[in-house]
């Protein structure tokens, strides 16, 4: 026996691949999970900013935190401020500004005009319902910044391009716009506008959202810099340490950082640090937006954090969509089977709860937001309804962390690994495979679960676990016995494969669901 790693994932293997030794392999659990899970709703910038009444922002808050929500975030920024403020500029400053298109300016100019404070109201209202209060501040928001007539560019993005990360860049990227902490007076902005914020409100905490954007440093730089944000960080501690005193109750801070330890160094977020000196309370590892990270090791984290802090509370989350078709369309919005998955990963590591990003309504995933809000995302309603967990890769991190074991060219033997969670004491498991040419009979005979061949192989539709947009041309569904599933980290082997023409086959996405 031997370990090997498969992009990042531990695997006990054999020389020939990945055996039914894997299953010995688990993800540690903590700590029992609390009576009510922490279920943490994060409420974004703009999309609930419109003229109505007071009484109609407490009907909102009424609908959302409606049993399972545990905590609710309010965003009141972008680059602007949705409030008066005097460090952000308010985002009806545009209204002043030659553009056509600004946005919610006029919105958020008669809100405060007539008095109507949405993050009061619903910081009162979560008093009152017994739901914890924080604000969520953007670090970096960086939307749409090639075009001028977005009405949140501040004037100190307009007028002082120095203070970019890649000063003179005119490209789409837009990651390259984002302010460069580095420049005083970003920091000072920034830093200003905390304390105006735990100056103003009765909150529980403030989130200091570093994902939103995630780069914050010139490129290259980002090791050297990286005490910049520290620096942010202490200066937040201090200001909810004094609005601690004011209120007289502990007002917490907390992060938001990508999804691996390695990955957030290289973006100059070191929370191991933070939590060492004291400066956090909270932290969550998330994504980005394109897709949700299925390998992410919760326990890792809970590990390296407890280690110099064991107060600090370490929550998983996650964004709306996933991208698991490698010659396709791209993100995909969550199935709820799918978000499950995710879930049951992480609460088999000792998640004590969930912190949904920006969980917008759309009517296509009308059935996603009544379970999230209604129960079920807790452990137990997950533990007994179908789940599905597909291969994803990480964000925002350098190409050797990105965790990307899709899409690959099966000129060899090959081995991957997907991360679940607690199996049901029985049901059902069943791989989903993808290719962008036909998988052969031959081949077909080489897969394995953790060692074990499949009871059944078809051919299958790639929809609907599959965008209708995906150009993979063939697709297969293969039964395994329930005994071949693991817990934690799980072990898919197939060998080679090539066209009737000779030229080698490409496995471009996979997912593996499990029916209790």
């Amino acid at each position: 026996m031997k370990r090997r790693l498969i992009n990042g994932l531990a695997v006990l293997a054999v020389v020939a691949g990945c055996g039914p030794a894997a299953k010995k392999l688990v993800s540690p659990g903590a700590a029992a999970m609390p009576a009510k899970p922490i279920l943490v709703f994060n409420e974004d910038d703009s999309h609930m900013l419109r003229k109505m009444p007071a009484a109609k922002y407490a009907e909102y808050f009424d609908s959302v935190c409606r049993g399972a929500v545990t905590h609710f975030f309010m965003c009141p920024n972008a680059m602007r401020s949705n409030i008066p403020s005097q460090s952000l500029e308010p985002v009806w400053k545009a209204l002043e500004e030659p553009w056509k298109k600004p946005g919610w300016a006029p919105t958020a100019k008669w809100l405060n005009d007539n008095g109507i404070d949405p993050y009061a109201i619903w910081s009162g209202r979560a008093r009152e319902k017994g739901v914890s209060p924080w604000l969520t501040m953007r670090m970096n928001d960086i939307h749409s910044p090639t075009d001028p007539s977005f009405c949140s560019l501040s004037t100190t993005w307009r007028t002082m391009p120095e203070t970019r990360r890649v000063p003179g860049y005119t490209g789409g990227d837009w990651h390259k716009y984002a302010f460069d902490y580095a420049h005083e007076i970003v920091r000072k902005e920034h830093i200003g506008y905390i304390r105006e914020l735990l100056e103003k409100y009765d909150v529980d905490g403030l989130e200091l959202d570093w994902m939103r954007f995630p780069y914050h440093l010139a490129p290259g730089r980002e090791k050297e810099d990286a005490h910049y944000l520290t620096e942010v960080v202490r200066e937040a501690r201090k200001a909810a340490d004094k609005a601690s005193k004011r209120l007289g109750h502990p007002v917490k801070i907390g992060c938001r950082v990508t999804t691996a330890y390695g990955a957030a160094l290289a973006l100059g977020t070191d929370p191991v640090l933070w939590a060492k000196e004291g400066l956090i309370d909270w932290l969550v590892v998330c994504n980005f937006f394109g897709t949700v990270d299925f390998n992410m090791d919760y326990a890792d984290w809970e590990k390296r954090i407890h280690a110099v802090n064991p107060a600090v509370t370490v929550i998983p989350g996650l964004d709306s969509g996933v991208v698991k078709d490698y010659v396709g369309s791209g993100r995909q919005l969550l199935t709820l089977e799918e978000y499950r998955g995710w879930l049951d990963a992480q609460y088999s590591q000792g998640s004590p709860g969930v912190y949904l990003f920006n969980p917008f309504h759309f009517a296509e995933t009308s059935m996603v937001w009544n379970a999230m809000l209604d129960g079920g995302f807790a452990p137990d309603a997950v533990a007994a309804a179908k789940r599905a967990y597909p291969v994803s890769h990480r964000e925002c991190a350098p190409e050797e962390l990105m965790d990307k074991q899709l899409p690959k060219r099966l000129t060899e033997n090959f081995a991957f690994a997907i991360r679940t969670g607690t199996p049901p004491e029985a049901g059902n498991v069943e791989l989903l495979l993808a290719f962008d040419g036909i998988f052969g009979d031959e081949a077909r005979k080489t897969v394995r679960l953790n060692g074990v061949a499949p009871s059944s192989i078809a051919d299958a539709p790639l929809h609907p676990w599959l965008d209708p947009k995906t150009k993979a041309p063939a697709a297969i569904r293969l039964a395994f016995p329930f005994s071949a599933l693991a817990k934690g980290v799980n072990c898919v082997t197939l060998g080679p494969a090539k066209t009737a023409k000779g030229f080698p086959v490409s496995l471009v996405a996979c997912e593996l669901e499990v029916t209790p």
